[in-house]
């Protein structure tokens, strides 16, 4: 038996920036425990979603709805369709206490996910293990994080003992985009 009425998965890959339109930006909902459909950007000019209309959308399918979102877990297309449940007021998402902690920044790059929607959209916050579990490390608060998106990706599964060798973990694979980026995006020799 399904906890909510509608479930909404948010597949945002390769979306550089909020204005362009993407292909691979897919939105999917299901009616209670139906099967996942695709929903389809309002009709415009451009032929995909951008991530700014994206929000704009998720902000008025929202305002229809009775509960409060405050996560969305990744999934990966209709296949694999899976939302953490929506939770009402009243109910806490399970790791609240660390986007609160962490004051709801990155603690690798300082991302704010206050600022407004677009900032804690973009950011898609994920809770990450200092110590990735497959390494050993655990559960517990004190190897837990705050983390955006892009530094969850950089820090991957590199061992890592303390929140200082994560940052550096993930400024120097910062660093190596950010080098490629300018030779093969800018055209700039180094």
């Amino acid at each position: 038996m399904p906890h909510f009425a509608r479930y909404i998965g948010i597949d945002y890959s390769g979306a550089v920036t909020p204005e362009l339109s993407c292909k691979g930006i897919r939105v999917f909902m299901a009616e209670g425990s139906g099967k996942p459909e695709v929903v389809q950007p309002p009709p415009s000019p451009r032929r995909y979603w951008t991530r700014q209309g994206l929000a704009e959308w998720l902000r008025t399918e929202l305002r229809n709805e009775t509960h409060r979102v405050l996560h969305f877990n990744k999934f990966s297309r209709e296949r694999e369709f899976r939302s953490s449940p929506m939770t009402t007021e009243k109910e806490v998402y399970p790791h609240q206490r660390i986007y609160e902690r962490d004051n709801f920044k990155c603690r690798y790059c300082g991302w704010d996910g206050r600022k407004d929607f677009e900032s804690w959209f973009i950011a898609n916050f994920n809770v990450d293990h200092i110590k990735p579990k497959s390494l050993g490390g655990t559960d517990d608060d004190d190897n837990l994080v705050l983390a955006c998106r892009a530094c969850n990706l950089y820090k991957g599964k590199f061992e890592c003992n303390t929140i200082d060798d994560a940052i550096k973990v993930v400024n120097e694979r910062k660093a190596i985009a950010e080098a490629w980026y300018r030779k093969h995006v800018l055209k700039l020799e180094s």
